[in-house]
């Protein structure tokens, strides 16, 4: 782990700044999950399942596959960051 070595005015605005950054994050979490449950239930498979699948060219290549692709990573990178910011000590 590495420290941060800051002014201790400067503490205050990196302070709000992650805390906004994890409010937009968890927004955005929020509306990539739902948008994850509603191609699980249209295609009645896990996202896990169509990964695996996706990745063994099971699925092919129709653009719905692409979208369902699209929103599992952009849910699972903000779920890596907010993993992230749960690990900082303010």
């Amino acid at each position: 782990m590495q420290t941060l070595t800051m002014a201790d005015d400067a503490l205050d605005i990196v302070k709000s700044s992650i805390n906004l950054k994890r409010r937009i994050l968890k927004s955005n979490y929020d509306g990539y999950k739902n948008r994850l449950r509603a191609f699980e239930a249209k295609y009645r498979m896990s996202s896990k399942q169509f990964i695996k699948k996706y990745n063994s060219g099971q699925l092919g290549d129709d653009q719905k596959w692409f979208d369902w692709l699209f929103v599992y990573e952009a849910f699972s990178e903000i779920n890596r960051e907010l993993s992230l910011l749960r690990q900082l000590r303010i």
